[in-house]
């Protein structure tokens, strides 16, 4: 072979061995301008709500392309929280098909191994516990001091009531105890032949109240039950089988049993207040959406959820249950997912995504930074949120949609006893979940 040819052949095997290597070893994501991608899941947002910030990052952050997606939560009513969005979001996890997703905040123990905690330049325990409620840090915050979720939003139980009615039936403000929900909750309730054509509140049964299983939490709450606790060998488990626990469970059937504001023959609580036959209505505060959809006439307006008489103000009163953005352990740049949350949670961001929000549904989503409380103090239905948020209590309880299912069905088979619920009845649903979730 010609000694040119030879040399020459030398030099472009030398250039593509240089080049091959060189896209080997290319760092990604990185100056080289090759694109991180963010795929972000979210759930009640339409993209819209975010476009204008994603650009606004994507501008300041050439090398990151955030891809969101909005997902369902259900395809039926009930919206249970066992459902095929938690069975999407687990198979995306598992897969590693998704960045960053939207999970209830109870699921966080659950999925724990299938997440990627925040880096502590980034997002970290001290900040969390500083700046937002303490709802949030129950779930969002290992006894490590690790970051597992960020929030956008605060959110629980709240009393929805009928304003026509109230004024009918001579009643000028919401019940704010037990005591006054049994009183308020007769008044406004109407019989014709022994069958209640108007219901005072939506307390009592488990088959049409499609946040039953939510309520008794709550009362079970106000009445100091722990719903978990650690066994001899510090794992944790389900504790609520108490006579505490069963006294709140009566206290929830006797609105059908004994008050008769109530009755398992009505048809579902969210119709029937939207029909105007239900005077009041607990329900997470979202089902404003529902409700206006359903009858955008409908004179309603909400309020904070009753408390016990005499109530002990240092211990929980309200309810947390909302959701919160995570990062999959399969991420394939989870430190660039978390810079952009750590973005999004700061006040600025979430201003204009409140904004953009209440400018598509009924409210935005109520903050869950301690100091942006006063932000939203004449708004309607985020401020009764907010005013509950410091007394609210988040329970570890592994599988939300798993404690809905087993209480719901445990619910249904006691309320069709005359007899008083007593701990020994709360047995089987505390040995279900111990079975199912915590073993």
């Amino acid at each position: 072979m010609n000694r040119n040819i030879l040399i020459l052949v030398l030099v472009i095997i030398i250039i593509i061995a240089v080049l091959v290597g060189i896209v080997i070893f290319l760092p990604r994501g990185d100056s080289s301008g090759q694109k991180v991608v963010i795929n972000y899941w979210g759930l009640w947002d339409p993209p819209e709500v975010y476009e204008e910030l994603f650009q606004e990052y994507e501008n300041n952050n050439p090398n990151v392309d955030v891809v969101y997606a909005q997902r369902r939560f259900g395809n039926d009513q009930s919206n249970s929280y066992k459902g095929q969005y938690q069975a999407s979001v687990d198979e995306r996890l598992a897969n590693g098909e998704v960045d960053i997703v939207r999970v209830h905040q109870s699921w966080i123990p659950r999925i724990l191994p299938q997440l990627s905690a925040a880096p502590q330049s980034i997002f970290n325990d001290q900040e969390v516990k500083a700046n937002y409620y303490p709802a949030v840090s129950e779930a969002i915050v290992t006894t490590r001091g690790e970051v597992y979720g960020a929030p956008m939003i605060i959110d629980g139980l709240v009393l929805f009531y009928n304003k026509d009615l109230f004024t009918k039936a001579g009643v000028t403000n919401p019940p704010t105890d037990w005591d006054d929900v049994v009183e308020v909750s007769k008044k406004l309730t109407v019989t014709v032949n022994g069958e209640i054509q108007q219901a005072g509140i939506n307390l009592g049964s488990a088959s049409n109240s499609l946040h039953a299983f939510e309520i008794v939490l709550l009362m079970m709450t106000q009445a100091d039950v722990d719903m978990v606790s650690l066994d001899a060998t510090n794992k944790i488990q389900a504790s609520f089988a108490t006579q505490k626990a069963a006294d709140a469970v009566n206290m929830y059937f006797d609105f059908a049993r004994v008050h008769k504001v109530w009755s398992s023959r009505l048809p579902n609580d969210l119709q029937l207040f939207t029909e105007g036959r239900l005077a009041m209505m607990i329900a997470p505060s979202w089902r404003a959406n529902d409700i206006i959809n359903a009858n955008a006439n409908l004179n309603f307006d909400v309020a904070a959820v009753p408390i016990l008489p005499g109530a002990n103000r240092d211990t929980p009163q309200y309810l947390a249950s909302y959701w919160v953005d995570v990062v999959s352990k399969k991420s394939r740049n989870p430190a660039e997912a978390w810079k952009l949350l750590a973005w999004l949670s700061q006040p600025a961001q979430m201003k204009r995504i409140y904004q953009k929000q209440a400018s598509l549904r009924a409210f935005g989503s109520p903050y869950p930074r301690t100091e942006m409380a006063s932000e939203l103090t004449n708004t309607p239905i985020s401020k009764v949120i907010l005013q509950m948020a410091p007394g609210m209590k988040s329970w570890p309880l592994y599988d939300y949609g798993n404690w809905e299912v087993i209480f719901n069905s445990e619910l249904a088979k006691l309320e069709t006893s005359t007899a008083a619920v007593n701990a020994g009845n709360l047995e089987s649903a505390q040995s279900q979940l111990n079975q199912l979730i915590f073993k």
